[in-house]
């Protein structure tokens, strides 16, 4: 008989990243070395990350309890397949954590590992719309919009040009004024002071330029 006197290996969550679009997140559970034995084990997802914002299970991922892991005697490792939830919303990547809860025939070294789901959503457009008031209403509102809601802030800066209607005679110029569409919002408002004035005139005009766009296109 003889009397095996070797360690047993280490096992590792190793972290790894997939696009939303993919139907699943595989995840590699990884030994230090190649064993003889048949190692089992579990594991199981958790949301959180101290590194990116949180991935949330249900919404994003389809959460793990305690999920049979195995990794054949004469492998090195094995996947664990965690399926992802696909959406329509520009977004950063999100991140949530698989922790290895038992191993059979190793030691765990490393326990958790970040998993990663990368966005493919392409930001959503962004619109102004014509506005109208009558001079005595003292002001003009415009509204910004997305044409989808983003989780990304939007933000930008609004600048007027004359038109027909001038500065100073007939509005109060803006001139790279901030505005934020907030994340998870659609819209928001630009307002300009009109004038009033005593002459009988045509309608006049004037515009709202938008530029130093971020998180959106136009």
């Amino acid at each position: 008989t003889l009397t095996d006197n070797d360690e047993a290996p280490t096992i590792s969550a190793i972290s790894s990243s997939a696009s939303e679009s993919q139907a699943t997140l595989n995840l590699p559970i990884r030994l230090s070395q190649i064993s003889g034995k048949t190692i089992t084990g579990t594991v199981s997802t958790s949301n959180g990350s101290v590194t990116s914002s949180s991935a949330t299970a249900g919404s994003d991922y389809t959460a793990l309890v305690n999920k049979t892991f195995t990794i054949t005697k004469g492998l090195s490792e094995t996947v664990v397949a965690i399926p992802l939830q696909n959406d329509t919303i520009d977004e950063v990547d999100e991140s949530f954590n698989l922790t290895i809860n038992s191993a059979s025939n190793a030691t765990i070294a490393t326990a958790t590992a970040a998993a990663t789901i990368l966005d493919n959503d392409a930001p959503g457009i962004l619109t102004i719309g014509d506005a109208t008031a009558d001079e005595s209403k003292g002001i003009l509102t415009f509204t910004v919009s997305l044409n989808t809601i983003s989780g990304l802030a939007v933000t930008g800066k609004a600048s007027t040009v004359n038109g027909s209607a001038t500065s100073n005679a007939d509005f109060n110029a803006l001139t790279s004024i901030p505005f934020t569409i907030s994340a998870g919002s659609s819209s928001t408002v630009i307002s300009v002071i009109i004038h009033e004035d005593l002459s009988d005139e045509y309608d006049e005009q004037f515009f709202v330029n938008l530029n130093n766009l971020v998180n959106t296109q136009e």
